[in-house]
């Protein structure tokens, strides 16, 4: 029995020593025009999800999504060489390891949604200190490629520490 207390105010202790984290705008939301017509051929909205500890490394990562609409009759693509994200001090995040594949052709008039993880900068591994990131990405399309970038500020819904957050195997997600 004092096992199991122990073991539930271990797992209570290393959540609670997590912040939760909310990021703003959410989602940012950006209308892809080429400048020849100005014609709007695709949305993309990108958003911060939350931060997950790898399982293979108990490393954090931070998690974005990017859903991209394709309102145009030719393809549109990600380029994968492109996704950057900086924090609020130009540290760079580990290379991103994206869910599909960036890269794929987005066919005309369809939407993809893409689950981006970063590993945390190796000069700040630590979630609770994150101010501000940044991500920058470029769109292929038939006219050429837009440049994207999109920034998200912490908010902190309240100064006053959230509690706890029980975890129990389902997830090893904090927010």
């Amino acid at each position: 029995m004092k096992n199991a207390i122990l073991t539930l105010c271990l797992l209570a202790a290393s959540c609670a020593s997590t912040q939760r984290l909310h990021f703003v705008p959410a989602p940012h939301e950006l209308s892809l025009q080429p400048q020849e017509n100005g014609a709007v051929i695709g949305r993309v909205y990108s958003t911060v999800v939350g931060a997950v500890r790898s399982e293979e490394t108990g490393d954090w990562r931070l998690h974005l999504r990017m859903r991209v609409e394709n309102e145009d009759d030719a393809p549109l693509r990600v380029r994968p060489d492109s996704v950057r994200l900086l924090d609020s001090r130009l540290h760079a995040f580990g290379t991103v390891v994206p869910e599909p594949a960036l890269g794929t052709e987005i066919p005309p008039f369809t939407t993809r949604v893409f689950e981006l993880y970063f590993p945390m900068p190796r000069s700040e591994p630590r979630v609770s200190r994150l101010e501000s990131v940044h991500l920058r990405y470029s769109i292929e399309h038939a006219d050429g490629h837009a440049e994207v970038s999109a920034g998200f500020e912490r908010w902190d819904e309240s100064p006053v520490s959230t509690g706890i957050r029980w975890s129990f195997g389902y997830t090893n997600y904090c927010w």
